[in-house]
């Protein structure tokens, strides 16, 4: 179907085939439509591409080709989450078309970065979502820096050029940002040593970032706020059935979210009432029983509300196309809307709290650490010992009482 068969007035086809995306409105079109959109929407995506062509026409760009990811990010800054969406669409349509990519860094930097990701994924074993973090972060770094990635700029490097690079990335950046630079440089510059771009391993001229360990104490929704936060999710919607069964899995398993997104059919045995929890980021493989709460919300969300998907994965988004939630922001946003809504004051949106809250509840009733390490998927029970400091109960125990005089400095 052409953009003369979505648009039935001459002067709307001609608008949304102006500019340099204008060729690609036709496929792009062909491609959306699989029956998954309405007309209303097919019309919508459209328009946001035709505007993002009259963008990139008023700076002088004329193809695609000569776009970059800071033409890309100018454009999407202030844009609507859903005029986002679709231009990403338009990014992955281009992508299978074989032509450049506005998401990717310049072709010289292209093999260099896809040989970095193979060997994150075969040598070191790391989760997709691992690695194209680490993708992100190096891409990140480049573009801060103006640095066109070559194989004569990695040979230039010294141990010096590199310590400064990262000290004038970390200025003015917090903690969790530093750290997630300095393990992405130093894995690809270890790379780089390995694969003999570098005659030098300088992955340690990486400046460490000095962090006490359980220097902070865990931030945990407590059960009070996570059961009215429950209580507020409605039942009556779409979205609150799957919202409710998700919120159920974090607040009874202190589930990971990447645990929650990749929750298969095939990990729920009904029969004998078990779930099974597949391990992230290295960790143990947990059998919990499917308790009544949550496997009662997950039956309504299969049964009643779940749209009809080949994916094996249980939660899906609701809006077409119908794909399994990925990225921490699914998760993110589904806390924060509903904690609005109890008029919750939370210390975090993120699936944390809820996870650091089941340990805590697991402590104070007064279950071995060992054990919690196993609920947790822990396959180290120090990675645990961050849970000992918020057991008010034991530490009272160790409380010794002042006398009524004070301390006697005889």
């Amino acid at each position: 179907m052409a953009l003369s068969d979505l648009f039935l007035c001459p002067q709307a086809v001609k608008r949304n085939s102006f500019g340099p995306l204008g060729d690609f409105q036709d496929g792009f079109h062909e491609w959306l439509d699989d029956g998954s959109y309405s007309r209303s929407s097919l019309c919508h995506k459209v328009n946001v591409i035709s505007k993002f062509s009259r963008f990139l026409d008023n700076q002088a760009i004329h193809s695609v080709k000569q776009i970059t990811r800071k033409d890309l990010s100018f454009f999407l800054e202030g844009q609507r989450p859903e005029d986002k969406w679709s231009t990403h669409q338009f990014v992955r349509y281009l992508e299978t078309l074989g032509l450049e990519m506005l998401s990717k860094p310049p072709d010289s930097s292209n093999s260099i970065i896809s040989h970095y990701k193979q060997w994150l994924d075969e040598d070191q074993n790391l989760y997709p979502s691992s690695y194209e973090l680490r993708e992100g972060y190096l891409i990140r770094f480049l573009e801060e820096r103006n640095i066109s990635l070559t194989k004569s700029w990695i040979v230039r490097l010294t141990g010096h050029k590199v310590e400064c690079l990262f000290l004038e990335y970390s200025e003015g950046k917090n903690q969790a940002a530093r750290r997630s630079m300095q393990a992405t440089l130093r894995s690809f510059l270890r790379f780089c040593y390995l694969a003999g771009l570098h005659k030098q391993d300088l992955s340690f001229r990486v400046p460490g970032i000095h962090v006490y360990r359980l220097s902070n104490l865990p931030k945990a929704i407590s059960e009070c706020d996570a059961v009215k936060l429950i209580k507020c999710i409605d039942p009556s919607t779409a979205i609150g059935v799957r919202d409710l069964a998700i919120i159920n899995l974090l607040f009874y398993y202190g589930l990971r979210g990447g645990q929650v997104q990749h929750l298969a059919f095939e990990d729920i045995d009904w029969r004998n009432f078990r779930i099974t929890i597949k391990p992230l980021k290295q960790g143990k493989l947990v059998v919990f029983p499917l308790l009544p709460e949550v496997g009662n919300a997950l039956l309504k969300y299969v049964k009643e509300v779940r749209p009809t998907s080949g994916f094996s994965e249980i939660f899906l988004g609701t809006k077409a196309p119908y794909k399994p939630l990925s990225g921490a922001r699914h998760i993110y946003q589904i806390i924060s809307h509903w904690a609005k809504k109890a008029d919750l004051s939370l210390p975090s949106m993120g699936c944390g709290i809820f996870r650091h809250g089941f340990a805590t509840r697991m402590l104070e009733l007064n279950y071995p650490l060992k054990h919690i390490a196993d609920s947790l998927g822990h396959r180290c029970i120090e990675t645990t010992s961050i849970y000992t400091k918020v057991d008010v109960n034991q530490l009272k125990d160790v409380a010794i009482e002042l006398p009524q005089g004070g301390l006697n400095h005889e």
